[in-house]
């Protein structure tokens, strides 16, 4: 299997699997398909079919190359150790001094430099029944690699760097008909970027093909920064490269052709002063003079009018009205100030929402929606209740994790105050992190936000109307609980993702096993030394107030069925944490939501260790099977991000559902990297995740089908189907991101 199968494999759960003419041999397939069902996975039909031509040989193959890759999608492909073998049974029947004591000892360890666990027999453990819920391998063909690199390419949405490198392997398997998967345009600008520069460096005469894609000087920006690594949402700065001649003359002869520059220059002047350090211009004067002159201008800081200026003197002359007229030069900026014209200029409102009805049909399908999604919002009164306030209280000083381990529950945040109702918000380049803010002072009339709703879903109907039909339609109600994918700039790489904020339904098992999985050694030839990752729980009742925690400063509460499998510190060859967390305890407790988080307690960023990932697993019976059994995975989320705490999900009790946060949490510097030290940030994290407001998949299809198909009540009667498990899934990013959010 090479590197382009084991990309469509894990973006769409499809194998390559070539007809033979051969005569049927079941009972090798049979074997083959009871060995997946092990890992979690099995066959389809067609699969199955095509696989009985084979020879024992040739399945054996496959078997050698399928199952390894399997098992290291779900976490299955390495050691799970953890300090307790008995977990779950054997912590909660110990005592709280044999706990305190075999940490205590491991600690002691740490100090020593050796590795100190306690030793304790292994039970023999029930066996485990396989779930019925396998994930279904499908057949792919010889078109699933260009169609997979097509949606990725036409995504109306930004990539994850596990996207963009799965991007560059398709590409490059596609090289030989690059342009069977170009397109005339590409939506997003950073893909843009990407396949821009794969084209500079891969194809010979690439010239045509930048020219097509490339029309602005922020557009030759953004390609010098994905040379040069950097950040191409242009939300961080970037430190260019020494450019090769031909990058230099290819770069340069592409602002030549831009028509006035001056305004994108100086939008991001201090990035172009710094770029063109590397350009060297002038030496290419004669064959590009008019990119040269824009360069020169910039260095004079010869500021043009700009568009944004002359918005700003308008709203600043309180004119809501003429602001609205110019804006509609550019509709998606319009569209992104109507809160602020109409909250500003309520008696010229139906002139700015006119100005709208004129460009809504320009404005982009993500923005349309985010406008539905926040204006349906804003059609009711939602001012902040009045709570009583409840004094800070300090954070607990910083102790050895010894010390930690004869602490119950912080008692400083049994009366942690009820939330208050905020907006929830991610900061350009940083949508790992979210902020929650006030919400605003003013509220629009019912009648003036739902004619901003009414005037987004005409615009999206008759644009969907122009694509090709579905035909009689189904929509499960289930996909309201999933977001629409806008933003996977910072996902995490996964088994499976969906947007965040979007709500996995639990399995009937009672028990949710969280696991982490970690490694020290060599990154980049430096040595991590020693790493400590700490897997914690939090759990609060409805209003999110505190109740209770699990970590290693807690490793049980046996009134709510909750415990720890022990701390481990280091991991020279590897180590595991795992949290069991009974749900019906915890329901009958009166907690509502528990938040799942990972803590680098030695400081090292994830991106700075060799291998780092967390789950979650669902058991019926906690003490059958292994403590890791890879047919329970649900979900698998690689830790490789550039912060020190994460918290990949969290459980909302009530509604039996897994919340996907994929969140990373700032650490108090003068504390320690646990719980105690960051309450009030998984408070508001987990609030800000579970309350935000984002469009749905519901929304997005039901749009479609009014506009290009006929809904119907019944599954089997459907053309195009769209559900949670069969059909368009939330799990279709690139089906999504290209063909729906077009």
């Amino acid at each position: 299997m090479n590197s382009v199968q084991r990309i469509v494999l894990r973006r769409t759960l499809k194998v390559f699997v070539p007809g033979q003419n051969r005569s049927a041999r079941p009972e090798f397939v049979a074997a083959l398909s009871k060995n997946l069902e092990s890992v979690g996975f099995t066959f389809s039909a067609d699969v199955i079919e095509r696989l009985q031509t084979w020879t024992p040989d040739e399945l054996l193959g496959l078997a050698e190359s399928l199952l390894p890759h399997l098992l290291k999608m779900v976490g299955g492909d390495v050691r799970y150790l953890p300090m307790y073998p008995n977990f779950p049974a054997q912590v909660m029947e110990a005592s709280e001094a044999e706990l305190y004591l075999n940490a205590l000892l491991h600690y002691y360890g740490d100090v020593i430099g050796e590795g100190i666990l306690p030793h304790y027999n292994k039970r023999p453990r029930n066996a485990l029944v396989i779930a019925e819920n396998l994930k279904v391998l499908q057949l792919a063909d010889e078109n699933t690699i260009q169609s997979v690199c097509r949606g990725l390419i036409a995504s109306n949405t930004s990539l994850s760097k596990s996207d963009q490198s799965d991007l560059r392997g398709l590409l490059e398997a596609c090289r030989d008909h690059i342009e069977e998967v170009l397109p005339e345009s590409i939506p997003f600008k950073e893909i843009q970027s990407v396949v821009c520069k794969f084209l500079l460096e891969r194809v010979e005469n690439p010239a045509p093909l930048l020219g097509r894609f490339l029309k602005t000087a922020t557009d030759v920006l953004r390609l010098a920064t994905e040379i040069s690594g950097g950040d191409t949402s242009l939300a961080a700065s970037t430190r260019f490269v020494s450019f090769s001649r031909n990058h230099r003359r290819v770069l340069l002869g592409l602002l030549d052709k831009v028509t006035r520059p001056d305004e994108d220059l100086h939008r991001h002047r201090g990035k172009w002063i710094r770029l063109a350090e590397r350009l060297h211009p002038g030496e290419y004067g004669k064959q590009f003079p008019l990119a040269l002159a824009a360069i020169q201008r910039l260095r004079r800081n010869e500021k043009p009018v700009t568009f944004n200026s002359k918005v700003e003197q308008l709203l600043r002359e309180g004119d809501t009205a003429k602001t609205a007229v110019l804006l509609c030069q550019r509709p998606g900026e319009l569209a992104r100030r109507l809160d602020h014209l109409l909250r500003e200029g309520p008696d010229k409102a139906d002139r700015v929402l006119d100005c709208f009805a004129k460009v809504a049909g320009d404005v982009s399908t993500p923005v349309l929606l985010q406008l539905i999604a926040h204006f349906k919002q804003r059609a009711y009164d939602q001012s902040p209740r009045r709570l009583k306030d409840t004094p800070e209280k300090q954070s607990l000083p910083f102790f050895e994790k010894a010390v930690r381990s004869l602490m119950k529950p912080a008692s400083a945040h049994k009366h942690t105050p009820m939330l208050q109702p905020m907006r929830t918000v991610f900061p350009k380049g940083q949508i790992s992190r979210l902020m929650r803010v006030p919400l605003a002072k003013s509220w629009l009339a019912p009648a003036m936000a739902e004619r901003v709703v009414e005037l987004a879903k005409a615009a999206l109907v008759e644009r969907f109307s122009a694509l090709p039909s579905l035909g009689k339609c189904f929509v499960s109600e289930d996909l309201q609980n999933f977001t629409v994918p806008f933003s996977r700039r910072s996902a995490s790489k996964s088994l499976r993702t969906v947007a965040r904020g979007s709500r996995l339904p639990l399995p009937d098992a009672n028990v949710v096993r969280f696991f982490l999985w970690w490694k020290e050694g060599k990154v980049n030839s430096q040595d991590t030394g020693r790493v400590d990752l700490d897997l914690s729980a939090t759990i609060f009742d409805a209003s999110w107030r505190y109740l209770n925690h699990i970590s290693y400063t807690n490793l049980k509460a046996t009134k709510l069925g909750c415990c720890h499998s022990g701390d481990i510190t280091s991991a020279p060859n590897g180590a595991s944490e795992f949290i069991d967390i009974d749900l019906d305890k915890l329901r009958k407790a009166g907690a509502r939501y528990v938040v799942c988080s990972v803590m680098s307690f030695t400081r090292h960023p994830y991106c700075d260790l060799p291998e780092c990932y967390v789950g979650w697993m669902s058991r019926d019976k906690p003490q059958s099977g292994e403590v890791f059994e890879p047919a329970t995975v649900r979900d698998r989320i690689d830790l490789a991000a550039n912060h020190r705490i994460s918290i990949p999900m969290l459980i909302d009790l009530k509604g039996r559902a897994a919340i996907w946060a994929d969140l990373a949490l700032k650490s108090m510097p003068c504390h320690n990297v646990n719980i105690e030290g960051n309450m009030r940030g998984m408070q508001h994290y987990g609030a800000g995740i579970e309350s935000m407001t984002k469009p749905n998949l519901f929304d997005l299809f039901s749009l479609h089908v009014q506009a290009r198909g006929e809904a119907c009540d019944r599954i089997e009667e459907a053309d195009s189907l769209f559900a949670v498990d069969e059909g368009i899934t939330p799990f279709d990013f690139e089906t999504i991101a290209s063909g729906y959010l077009a």
